[in-house]
């Protein structure tokens, strides 16, 4: 199991995170055509070695960035305070390693005249192997 097939089996048993975006609507990487809104990407952006021990153990900071396609600015701030709630500080298994760490950084708007509102939020992982 990847880190982004990680995060989606967390997102599918959150009720807050399915009640605004189900999990059929939670992409990786990239959407299909003809996609309507509301849809999530997770992506995973950058890759940064940590640590790498003689022992085996190794740590990365994977910066993994949810991008939120959302038709207002309300639904886009209820899925940003649900994905903060699930994630932020957030440990668990991500079958590649463990989580050990999210931290949230940078927090993008944008929003066009067809009423389209996107929401990026920024998450330093920090998954160690073993």
């Amino acid at each position: 199991m990847t880190l982004e097939e990680a995060i989606q089996q967390r997102w599918e048993s959150d009720v807050a995170l399915t009640t605004s975006v189900p999990l059929e609507r939670v992409y990786t990487s990239f959407v299909p055509a003809d996609t309507k809104r509301p849809y999530v990407v997770v992506e995973r952006r950058k890759n940064k070695p940590l640590l790498r021990a003689s022992s085996g153990l190794s740590a990365d900071v994977v910066e993994i960035v949810f991008v939120a396609e959302m038709s207002s600015y309300g639904s886009a701030t209820t899925i940003a305070a649900a994905i903060a709630d699930r994630f932020d500080s957030a440990d668990f298994d991500a079958g590649e390693g463990r989580v050990v760490a999210m931290r949230r950084g940078e927090e993008v708007w944008k929003s066009d005249s067809k009423g389209t509102v996107r929401r990026e939020l920024h998450y330093d992982v920090t998954l160690c192997r073993s």
